[in-house]
């Protein structure tokens, strides 16, 4: 996976499933090779293994709702209008590109935060990761699913980015 993900649950499934993986693998090592484990047997390892890629699943599902419902509010939302918009810097992410990294949150995203008003009402929705920087100053298009206003959407595309 070279691109970065724009959900933190495909984040999540990705690093969960490695470790699943690499558990399941270290517990049949420690099975096979009929090693002993203070605290239990070497099966334990491959359980928590276990535990670990359903969690996987169930952030692989929870990703694949939020696509979808991202893509319907694509496709039959309507267009509000934002209140306001700030950017925030997701720094306890950081996803390496380079071998190493000196400087901390270097390669951490970026999220947009906006206000819409839906019937005298005020919501806040948070863009997908992105990982340019945003400009300070955002118009971003916010798609917003008239039966449950809380569901709402802002189309990446129509965020500016800072070119350096």
């Amino acid at each position: 996976m070279k691109t970065p993900s724009q959900y933190v649950s495909q984040l999540l499934a990705l690093v969960l499933g490695g470790i699943g993986v690499a558990f399941i693998l270290l517990g049949a090592l420690f099975i096979w090779m009929d090693l002993p484990v203070q605290g239990g047997g070497g099966w334990s390892f491959s359980a928590l293994g276990f535990v670990l890629l359903v969690g996987a699943g169930l952030c692989l599902v929870w990703y694949g709702r939020r696509k979808d419902l991202c893509r319907r509010l694509l496709e039959r939302g309507v267009k509000v209008e934002h209140v306001g918009c700030s950017i925030e810097k997701w720094v306890w992410i950081n996803w390496n590109t380079r071998s190493f990294t000196n400087i901390p949150g270097q390669n951490s995203p970026w999220v947009v935060r906006c206000s819409y008003r839906w019937e005298d009402k005020l919501y806040t929705v948070t863009s997908p990761l992105v990982w340019n920087q945003p400009a300070p100053v955002q118009y971003p298009v916010i798609y917003v699913d008239p039966k449950h206003p809380r569901r709402a959407y802002i189309d990446p595309d129509t965020l500016s980015f800072l070119v350096f």
